[in-house]
């Protein structure tokens, strides 16, 4: 099943939204006044397949990783 065009978003407490593109790796925000930019990841890490993203009451973010089968805490950007 392919992964293009969907969805995958998740909004933070500081009204910024986050997204991530899966065919490229990435986390992208989109800020509330309409900046865009790449999440830098912590040192290390790398994504194969993200495929779902969330917040937590800290505002870290999950990221789902299909390729790797894991999900990866992403501490408060």
């Amino acid at each position: 099943q392919s992964v293009v065009n969907k969805p995958y978003l998740t909004v933070a407490p500081d009204g910024g939204v986050y997204a991530v593109v899966p065919e490229r790796g990435e986390v992208v925000r989109l800020s509330p006044d309409g900046g865009v930019e790449r999440l830098r990841l912590p040192s290390g890490l790398t994504l194969g397949l993200p495929i779902g993203i969330a917040t937590d009451q800290a505002g870290a973010l999950l990221v789902a990783d299909s390729r790797n089968q894991v999900v990866v805490r992403v501490p408060r950007p």
